[in-house]
């Protein structure tokens, strides 16, 4: 979905991107191995990374704010 869509009265946006490992996805380019994408990349990602930098990101505006 859009995010002009969610809040068109925004100014600003913050995006957050990760990296997907170059190991977790080797494995599914040749044919051999597809675990290590579920567990590692997607799962690694969504579970384990996201959460830490939500939280670490929004301390930092909290405390930016003096809030």
């Amino acid at each position: 979905m859009d995010p002009r869509y969610i809040n068109p009265d925004a100014k600003a946006l913050i995006v957050i991107g990760t990296r997907i490992p170059r190991g977790t996805l080797r494995g599914i380019e040749e044919w051999i191995y597809f675990l290590s994408y579920s567990s590692m990349g997607y799962g690694g990602i969504n579970r384990i990374y996201s959460p830490i930098i939500l939280w670490n990101l929004t301390r930092y505006i909290w405390r930016g704010l003096g809030l």
